[in-house]
């Protein structure tokens, strides 16, 4: 398919909306301080509703509690309609804020300190998003049709039967979604009244639109924008979390933008305005909700449309660091979509993340996922892959740390490589014993204390199963486990090897000594295990084979593992901050000083990469992607200049697609270099919209906390 026109995106409408959302992430010195649009009264307000509830339920099944609360909360929270939104409901009070600088006042800390007693008293626990439920389903069939099929389900099921409460709290959450998008339409109604006559009319317009959906099916693209919106919003309404993700929206609302186009209901650039709209609106409450565009569809084909352009135009154009957008891409993928996506990574926003189809669709394959499934696959937070609308994965479950195995397997003073790398692979399973141990016994918690109705009704096979997402409800039940800084361990066994038994440098115990006093006193050592043993990201293939080995025996051990949803384990090679362990973790063999970070995802540890990003990507390619659908995350870094010009763009898209041709599955790019970076941190006022990746979300860097920043800087100087 060949791209649209671009579209006119920055309408006066526009720009007073992205102007009101900048003001409210402001800190009370007028520097960017907040990491996402954040209203306290909104989100004390909701919190107190839920107690309230919570106090007149006591005794009853929790699920139930759950959904009155939600009910309740649709029923009784007020939040304003802004002046000249098109799209209705604000997810500003979704969870705390975030960021450099607390905008409440001492009053709303001491509410909320109130509530997270009240929480603590009352046993409220939340659901932990990272998920990607069924839009297409609630857009396209409207919530009426799920209340139907409860309420038909439970009159045919016998009196006793264990599912009726199930059902019965999500006909409860139904009926709340119904009654919170009736307020607005009332809400809109009422504007009205009062408003001036282009607004006027356009509010009554909203009030159609809310008046009929989620509840109806969607007709129209604003009716299934709209109705996406209050479906999203009100998932974070039953469980205030991150990481609630829209999956392939391109996909679901492109029929409808077909449609509308075809019958002249609306322009291009009139569903542009709409979209930028809702671009805005992801900016509120949530840093991590996952929008994908690209791919295929059920038939093989490249599934890239409009909506998939243009939704690339409306990131870049906001400069937007929400929603988190992902590109899928396979041999198909027209050159003009490589060159929209690649152009938009070379503006500095840290968007998009790429990932190669075929190795994703692999992986959950390697699973168990079939391919008539496979093929609509969608992210969750950062890069976790799930088959949307069915799959919860709990992809943020557990993990174990390689770094520490090596540790103490050297510890036990190995008299050969083989029994020091044999000892560690022992650890390494009894890490993920230790890791699957803690996240079956959360997953058991969040059963029993945080069922989630509203949540289950949108997840494909829950209602007819009448078991919620979080008892297994949902047809594919995975969690995942990760070993954590696959670099920092595997250059560290590589040094051991090399230095102690080959050349026989240095024994253990002075290896031990020098480790524990930090290499005080043996600079010399430290040297040593840094320059004369290889490192992983330098295209090495004796380094890249065990580490290679290394992830494959992981991945085979993780998915001999289960849950108590009755799924299966699955394996990444990579997690979010986990790195940030070596923040308290003694010296390493590999040369890494205490107290400092291990190697984040599978990047190559910082400092160590001396043959460039081509060497890196090269290693990286080398891992079992195919076995890791629960992410193998890596940050590339490139100076400007690199892929400034037509000749950079294409200089960008070659690298990824060759990385990508090679077997790798994933990366994204910040384009930046280390003075500037520095210079936000001396000057955050002259760095406001300065946008960097960490893991799999953008975020403005001068609202990170400073370990984050320097370690953003030090990557970034060593091109990760």
């Amino acid at each position: 398919m060949v791209a649209a026109q671009p579209a006119t995106i920055t309408t006066p409408r526009i720009l007073r909306l992205r102007d009101v959302a900048d003001q409210r992430m402001l800190g009370a010195d007028g520097k960017r301080a907040l990491r996402f649009v954040f209203d306290a009264e909104e989100f004390l307000s909701k919190e107190e509703l839920r107690i309230a509830s919570y106090r007149e339920t006591i005794g009853q099944p929790m699920i139930v509690r759950r959904a009155k609360a939600f009910h309740h909360i649709c029923s009784e929270w007020d939040t304003p309609i802004d002046g000249g939104e098109l799209i209705l409901g604000s997810q500003r009070g979704n969870i705390w804020w975030r960021g450099s600088a607390d905008p409440t006042t001492a009053a709303q800390r001491e509410r909320y300190e109130a509530i997270q007693e009240f929480c603590r008293e009352l046993g409220i626990a939340f659901g932990e998003g990272h998920v990607v439920c069924d839009y297409p389903r609630i857009i396209n069939q409207g919530l009426k049709t799920q209340a139907a099929r409860i309420d038909l389900l439970r009159d045919c099921a016998p009196a006793d039967d264990p599912r009726a409460l199930t059902w019965d709290a999500m006909a409860i959450t139904c009926d709340g979604a119904r009654i919170f998008a009736e307020r607005y339409a009332q809400a809109a109604r009422e504007m009205a009244e009062s408003a001036e006559p282009a607004r006027r009319d356009e509010l009554l317009r909203i009030a159609e639109v809310c008046a009929r959906v989620p509840w109806q099916p969607a007709r129209t693209l604003t009716e299934a924008v709209q109705s996406f919106w209050f479906a999203h919003l009100l998932l974070h309404v039953e469980s205030p979390s991150v990481a609630i993700s829209p999956g392939r929206m391109d996909q679901y609302l492109c029929p409808f933008y077909a449609s509308d186009l075809a019958a002249g209901r609306c322009s291009h650039d009139e569903a542009a305005e709409l979209l930028a709209c809702l671009w805005l609106k992801f900016f509120e409450g949530d840093e991590s909700q996952n929008l994908v565009v690209g791919g295929i569809d059920a038939g093989g084909f490249d599934a890239t449309n409009d909506l998939s352009y243009l939704m690339v135009q409306l990131t870049d154009e906001l400069h937007a660091f929400q929603p988190s957008l992902s590109v899928r891409m396979h041999r198909d993928t027209p050159a003009e979509f490589w060159q929209a996506a690649t152009r938009l990574s070379a503006e500095g926003t840290g968007q998009p993340s790429f990932f190669n189809d075929e190795i994703v669709r692999a992986s959950l394959h390697s699973i168990g996922v079939p391919e008539s499934e496979s093929w609509d696959w969608a992210i969750v937070g950062c890069y976790e892959a799930v088959v949307a609308g069915c799959e919860w994965a709990r992809t943020v479950a557990g993990g174990t740390s390689l770094p520490h195995c090596v540790l103490g397997a050297l510890g036990e003073r190995p008299e050969s490589f083989e029994a020091l790398q044999a000892s560690t692979l022992e650890r390494l399973k009894s890490g993920i014993d230790e890791a699957v141990e803690a996240a079956n016994a959360h997953e058991e918690y969040e059963a029993r204390w945080a069922p989630s109705p509203f949540q289950s009704v949108m997840m494909r096979d829950c209602i007819q199963q009448g078991i919620d997402i979080y008892s297994g409800g949902a047809r594919y039940n995975y969690s995942a486990c990760w070993p954590g800084c696959l670099a920092t361990g595997v250059d560290s066994l590589v040094a051991i090897k090399r230095v102690v038994y080959e050349d026989q440098a240095v024994t253990l115990h002075a290896l031990l000594d020098a480790l524990d006093r930090d290499f005080a006193n043996s600079e010399d050592l430290r040297q040593m295990l840094v320059r004369r043993a290889p490192k992983f990201g330098n295209d090495i293939d004796a380094v890249d084979e065990l580490a290679r080995e290394i992830s494959e025996f992981f991945c085979a051990e993780v998915v001999k593992r289960r849950n108590p949803r009755g799924g299966t384990f699955q394996p990444a090679l990579a997690m979010y901050q986990v790195h940030y362990r070596g923040l308290e973790t003694g010296a390493t063999p590999d040369g890494r000083h205490a107290d400092t970070p291990f190697s984040a995802g599978i990047a190559p540890t910082q400092g160590y990469n001396e043959r460039g990003v081509t060497a890196t990507l090269a290693s990286c390619a080398k891992l079992p992607h195919h076995l890791g659908p629960d992410g193998n995350f890596l940050i590339i870094s490139m100076p400007p200049d690199s892929v400034a010009g037509p000749d950079g763009i294409d200089r960008l898209t070659k690298l990824i697609r060759t990385y990508f041709e090679q077997g790798g599955s994933h990366v994204m790019v910040n384009v930046v270099d280390a003075e500037t970076l520095h210079d936000a941190q001396d000057h955050p006022e002259k760095h406001r919209d300065l946008m960097v990746r960490i893991s799999g979300l953008s975020a403005y860097f001068v609202t990170l906390p400073a370990h984050l920043q320097d370690d953003i800087i030090q990557r970034t100087s060593q091109g990760l």
